[in-house]
């Protein structure tokens, strides 16, 4: 098998064991990242991370970190970001843009033909609830 789902369940020595042998890898940002801090897995070997809930990275959150560590190792990689939230307001998105070392943005919005087709209808009911004095 090239796959591997690695987590905290995995003891430390078998996660090596995995990082040396498989190729395609189901982790969190957390789980990398101290795989990496304690040299379990070579950062530089790393060529893609596809990271869902990409709009978190800001601040200090996991996928910041896990994305500083892979740049410093040398690392050459592509990162895909997924987001269906990306933020509110452009300096918010540039944020994370910056962040992630993002040169390419692809937007889909729920008319886009390729998404259509797994909207399902639905009814929207806009609701004022007036606020107690």
């Amino acid at each position: 098998a090239d796959t591997a789902e690695i987590s905290g369940k995995n003891a430390p020595a078998s996660r090596v064991a995995l990082w040396k042998n498989r190729r395609v890898f189901f982790c969190t940002p957390q789980t990398l990242a101290k795989d990496i801090k304690e040299q379990r897995c070579n950062a530089k070997s790393i060529v893609c991370v596809v990271m869902d809930e990409a709009h978190r990275a800001t601040g200090n959150h996991a996928n910041v970190v896990l994305v500083n560590l892979i740049d410093e190792a040398g690392a050459k990689f592509r990162l895909v970001g997924l987001s269906a939230t990306p933020g509110s307001g452009i300096k918010e998105i540039q944020n994370v843009v910056t962040t992630l070392r993002i040169s390419q943005i692809e937007v889909r919005t729920e008319d886009d033909p390729v998404v259509k087709q797994y909207i399902h209808n639905r009814e929207e009911e806009n609701i004022i609830v007036k606020q107690p004095d």
